[in-house]
């Protein structure tokens, strides 16, 4: 009979232990899914409210509330549209003062006029900045456009070529950059006396195109074409060495 009861006590004491187990392991779930879920979604007015205190100690680091300011001691920023208006304004009213700036450069003036179609006007601008390379070059340039303009009419071609030829010798003579070639700086050059150097013979036949680098491709085409092949190719200051020889001592001296 005691066996009875003590078989039924333990099995009372077990399932209270099992009970008990299954109650712990319960509530260790529920705190560890509290812990894990995310906060619920706060109230407008609440989080209005909240927002704007984080804005202030943003905004204020030393305390002090953007709310509890002025209204004429920081006026608002503009809107977007407003502020990007005013960029815009900003950036075209710069785009106007460098264009303005750049308007007296002489090369945009050659190229205003050799646009307009006046190439005289062009030619001269050019010349006036003689004998720097950039004037030789666009001077070129300016030639080719006006053979690009003047019709079939080989007399008139051939006139031309000629002053494109002649300009391409002389800005090689002055500026030869080939290996030991003697070489002097614009200031030097402009000391001397460079109005004669147009009626200084330049022949196509002996000098050729090959040493000129600014002889373009199309140029020796139309060479070609309405002179013929030259004889042979030499620099200018081959060509006319004692001149040159006569010129650089003079400005080296």
């Amino acid at each position: 009979m005691l066996f009875f009861f003590g078989i039924i006590i333990l099995c009372v004491a077990l399932g209270l232990i099992v009970y008990g187990l299954h109650r712990y392991q319960s509530i260790e779930v529920e705190y560890t899914v509290d812990r894990t879920m995310p906060l619920p979604p706060l109230e407008g007015k609440h989080l209005r409210s909240i927002q704007l205190r984080k804005t202030a100690e943003l905004d204020y680091p030393t305390g002090t509330s953007s709310l509890s300011q002025s209204p004429t001691a920081n006026p608002p920023e503009p809107r977007g549209d407003q502020s990007q208006s005013a960029k815009q304004a900003k950036s075209r009213s710069q785009t106007h003062a460098v264009r303005s700036a750049g308007s007296a450069g002489w090369q945009e003036q050659v190229s205003t006029a050799k646009q307009a179609g006046d190439f005289s006007s062009a030619l001269k601008l050019c010349e006036q900045q003689f004998p720097l390379w950039g004037a030789y070059n666009q001077y070129c340039i300016v030639l080719r456009h006006q053979l690009k303009a003047t019709p079939a009419n080989h007399q008139e071609q051939e006139e031309i070529l000629g002053r494109l030829y002649a300009t391409a010798a002389i800005a090689e003579l002055l500026h030869d950059k080939s290996e030991g070639a003697t070489r002097f700086s614009l200031k030097q050059l402009r000391s001397m006396a460079l109005d004669k150097l147009p009626s200084l013979p330049m022949p196509y036949f002996e000098i050729g195109y090959a040493q000129l680098r600014l002889i373009r491709k199309s140029d020796v085409k139309l060479m070609i074409s309405l002179w013929g092949r030259p004889n042979g190719h030499l620099a200018p200051r081959q060509y006319h060495d004692q001149w040159w020889l006569e010129f650089s001592q003079k400005l080296a001296g």
